[in-house]
């Protein structure tokens, strides 16, 4: 959330997300949907001005809107990439401070709570999705190596994308379904008028996840005895 959103509507979308996000479905380990990004998408929908101009410049008083992640900006340099990793620009309470969000990632990686396939798969497959369409709509896209670091990449592939019960079971389609969030989200980025495009984009996979998982050629192979 963004830090001076009205805790009135932070209640409200913890409702929802809670209500009509798991226990709808039957309650914990049933949902179909990332609970936490279906309360985030309500927000969005249902307040989307103070969704977007509720952040506040690091070291002063002054508010801004979010971003839209195609801004020239945003380039690829050392200045700019420390910065965002020590959280020195707007951002969502959380998610500022990038470094903090990628060694706790990648220790929930290495303590094996999260699966690596997903997180891997959605940040090669950002960069490289970036990279060809930065080829083809140079205004509207900035640097691939870029994108893993802006707007909300690292903490939705470490963080959100990993929910083991709204993600693909099967080792081969946790792959797909990174990959497909990531797709998603780049076109969001670089062609709509939306400053982020993972809320979409996983709510999005996490409808076909089941059906990612029944494909036969992801599921694991049969030993013969």
């Amino acid at each position: 959330m963004p830090p001076e959103l009205p805790i009135y509507m932070v209640a409200v979308g913890s409702f929802f997300s809670v209500f009509f996000g798991k226990m709808i479905f039957g309650g914990l380990g049933r949902n179909l949907f990332n609970p936490a990004i279906v309360g985030y998408l309500f927000l969005i929908i249902t307040f989307p001005v103070e969704l977007t101009t509720q952040y506040i410049v690091p070291g002063s008083d002054l508010f801004t809107s979010a971003t839209l992640l195609r801004d020239r900006a945003f380039g690829f340099s050392l200045t700019n990439v420390t910065d965002i990793l020590l959280g020195e620009y707007a951002g969502t309470i959380g998610n500022t401070f990038k470094l903090g969000v990628l060694i706790l990632g990648l220790g929930l990686v290495v303590l094996k709570i999260s699966d690596w396939r997903i997180p891997l798969s959605i940040l090669v497959s950002m960069v490289v999705f970036t990279f060809i369409f930065d080829a083809i709509y140079p205004e509207n896209f900035h640097e691939g190596l870029m994108s893993i670091f802006v707007g909300g990449t690292l903490f939705a592939a470490f963080f959100v994308a990993t929910d083991p019960v709204s993600a693909p079971f099967t080792n081969r389609g946790k792959l797909i379904y990174g990959i497909g969030i990531a797709f998603i989200t780049v076109i969001i980025r670089g062609l709509a008028a939306f400053p982020e495009g993972f809320i979409f984009a996983i709510i999005i996979m996490n409808a076909i996840a089941p059906m990612i998982d029944s494909m036969k050629w992801v599921q694991p192979k049969e030993v013969k005895a």
